[in-house]
């Protein structure tokens, strides 16, 4: 209150000084604060005052009576209030602007981390400088290279940071330091083999490492994205063409660590096959193998014991089975990296059956011709079902036991002469019903 009891009072005494002009005229010219510049942090003020108009010939006069022009330096200021008073020579008219000067403070402060400050030593570090005082227009140069109030740090870390502020405004700079503190992290670290084979295991080693004294957490493993896993060595397998992605992520009761490997996983070239011969106990088969295929490593195991070493380009493979039944052929080769490619055909080794039937018969008592059925000296060898039709495709007579045929009656008669029809459906005694054979034809009854 004061302060501005004494602006006004010198203000007021400014004015009377030139009550005696020899006119009073109003103004044409407007007046405005300037910028206040500050030297030598705070040692010296220029405060100024910004005239717009007006007849260009004027004349300052500050309210600590010194100063005649634009510009009011002060020595080692402090807030406080100033006036001036500017007369227009020309026009002879005078105006007074008042000027608060508010004097910044020196500035400090400290650097604080952001989190923790016992963090881990493999994660990134976030620094904030936070000043006090000053003109709230900074300079920042820390000692890592970063220039905002902000400094992110990588690890490793130093001992300690830096970090020098200059106050734009005031010329006022200083510098500020904050330790550096962290506890040992885990180091997470698996080693797989270089390339996998479709749907084979993935063989992990685990190579992680936890600091003495540092308790471990849990161990999450990641496939392709999905965690699957917290298993210290769990089981995984290729499960596509391309690349299978792992990942390995460690906690420990402060830190974590996380390691990520793709692994490629060969594409898997399949075998194509075919059986081109298959003669009573005698099959062979021919074989296409991918270009991918090494040599002398192509492999047909027959199912029965035997296998053959055969060529990798386009070979036949033949082999003659001691025994009928089924079997389970695997046709194996080992591609460029190493992954085992197999392809399984089931077959039926079965025996070559001739059957016959005839064409007529005639149930008449005469001794010749008188049934009919299936005629071969092989039925022993399959199971079978022998069904005789009438012309409304009614069965009249069926059986399944070997050698029996018909004796050409229905219900205990003859049955009319005419045409009718049979089928005989049989199979292998060890064949399986895949290898279900039918034979259908028509015959003609005569009385």
């Amino acid at each position: 209150m004061k302060i501005l009891l004494r602006v006004f009072l010198i203000t007021c005494l400014l004015i009377l000084q030139f009550l005696d002009l020899e006119a009073q005229n109003p103004c044409s010219f407007t007046l405005e604060q300037g910028p206040v510049v500050y030297e030598d942090c705070l040692e010296i003020m220029n405060a100024s005052v910004i005239v717009t108009g007006g007849s260009g010939n004027f004349q300052y006069l500050w309210s600590d009576n010194t100063t005649v022009d634009s510009i009011l330096t002060v020595t080692d200021p402090v807030d406080t209030v100033y006036s001036c008073a500017v007369f227009d020579l020309d026009e002879q008219c005078v105006d007074v602007i008042v000027i608060t000067i508010n004097v910044p403070t020196n500035i400090g402060g400290d650097v604080t981390i952001i989190g923790d400050t016992l963090d881990c030593e493999n994660k990134n570090r976030e620094l904030y400088a936070l000043i006090i005082g000053g003109s709230n227009d900074f300079t920042y140069t820390w000692s890592n290279g970063d220039s905002t109030q902000r400094a992110f740090l990588a690890p490793p870390f130093p001992d300690f940071v830096r970090v020098d502020i200059t106050d734009n405004i005031t010329g006022c700079d200083t510098f500020l330091i904050q330790n550096i503190t962290s506890i040992p992290a885990p180091v997470a670290l698996f080693n797989t083999q270089d390339t996998l084979c479709p749907l084979e295991p993935i063989f992990i080693v685990n190579q992680s490492e936890f600091p003495d004294g540092v308790s471990f957490i849990a161990y999450r493993w990641f496939l392709n994205g999905y965690e699957k896993s917290n298993d210290v060595v769990p089981e995984f397998l290729a499960n596509d063409t391309g690349f299978t992605h792992l990942k390995l992520l460690i906690v420990d009761a402060f830190c974590s660590d996380s390691i990520s490997k793709s692994v490629p996983v060969y594409p898997y070239n399949a075998i194509n096959s075919e059986i081109i011969v298959q003669e009573d106990r005698f099959t062979e088969i021919r074989l296409q193998f991918p270009d991918d295929a090494q040599l002398d490593s192509c492999i047909v195991y027959w199912g029965d014991g035997d296998s053959t070493l055969a060529a990798c380009n386009f070979p036949d493979a033949r082999h003659y089975y001691e025994e009928y039944g089924s079997y389970e052929i695997i046709l194996s080769y080992v591609n460029r990296i190493g992954c085992k490619i197999e392809r399984v055909l089931d077959i039926d080794v079965i025996p070559e059956i001739k059957i016959y039937f005839p064409k007529a018969f005639s149930p008449d008592g005469d001794g010749l011709n008188e049934k009919f059925g299936p005629m071969s000296d092989e039925l022993d060898k399959v199971d079978g079902t022998f069904n005789v039709y009438n012309r409304r495709g009614q069965v009249i007579f069926s059986t399944t036991e070997p050698g029996k045929v018909w004796d050409g009656k229905v219900n205990g008669n003859i049955a009319p002469e005419g045409f009718y029809h049979y089928s005989y459906e049989f199979k292998p005694l060890n064949g399986s019903e895949k290898n279900l054979g039918t034979i259908k034809g028509y015959f003609l009854l005569i009385k």
